[in-house]
């Protein structure tokens, strides 16, 4: 079996959170693109923090 890796928790927590600012977009009233806009920036940066892309 796999061990998690720091970058494979990060990148699962930006997935859970996007996810959650999606699927609770009727709660806070912001548009769910926002929350997928704000996802791929938060994966972008962190792969290039943590070198996902190398």
């Amino acid at each position: 079996m796999h061990e998690l890796t720091t970058p494979m928790i990060v990148s699962g927590a930006i997935l859970i959170l996007t996810f959650l600012g999606i699927f609770t977009e009727h709660l806070h009233g912001y548009n769910r693109a926002k929350f997928a806009m704000a996802g791929a920036g938060a994966i972008i940066i962190a792969g290039q923090i943590y070198g996902f892309y190398s």
